[in-house]
């Protein structure tokens, strides 16, 4: 579903990254399907496993600290593939975020 959404997005003001521990088989099917729908996609990663006591694991959080050490971008927004967006949420967010900037202090 949040592919879908991307590409309907009003906006191609965005970076989508895509950290999963899926199969290649399903890893192969979000490229296509990114492709089809026309969504700028710019990596599929697999999610860094977390070694620690309790042994290795892998799962939500550390896909977010994977996709956080590979964005590029000044806002991240974490997505599932089930979440929806509003056609305008990419653009109504740059301008929120831009708007916001303009009212910080300048530091010199």
């Amino acid at each position: 579903m949040a592919l879908h959404s991307l590409a309907l997005q009003d906006s191609d003001d965005y970076e989508l990254v895509v950290v999963d521990d899926a199969r290649a088989d399903r890893r192969d099917a979000a490229i296509a399907m990114a492709e089809r729908l026309g969504v700028r996609l710019q990596q599929v990663v697999r999610s860094k496993p977390k070694t620690s006591a309790r042994g290795t694991r892998k799962g939500e959080c550390n896909a977010m600290n994977t996709g956080l050490i590979l964005a590029r971008g000044s806002a991240v927004v974490f997505l599932n593939d089930f979440t929806w967006l509003p056609p305008s949420f990419v653009s109504h967010t740059v301008t929120s975020l831009l708007f916001l900037i303009t009212l910080q202090p300048r530091v010199e």
